[in-house]
């Protein structure tokens, strides 16, 4: 199974899923629906991917 498979199957089955990254495109990935971005260990931005990419 690969990795993005498991994760849906995870959050179909209620799960959390929490994913550490330096590549803001994920958030494209229907399976993720927040976004928080942190700058030198700091919260710069806490929003929700659809907010997200209305601002793209």
């Amino acid at each position: 199974m690969k990795v993005m498979q498991l994760l849906e199957q995870l959050k179909r089955n209620g799960k959390t899923i929490i994913i550490a990254a330096h590549d803001k495109e994920l958030g494209n990935n229907p399976l993720f629906d927040h976004l928080i971005e942190l700058n030198e260990g700091k919260i710069t931005s806490n929003t929700s991917i659809a907010h997200y990419m209305h601002q793209q």
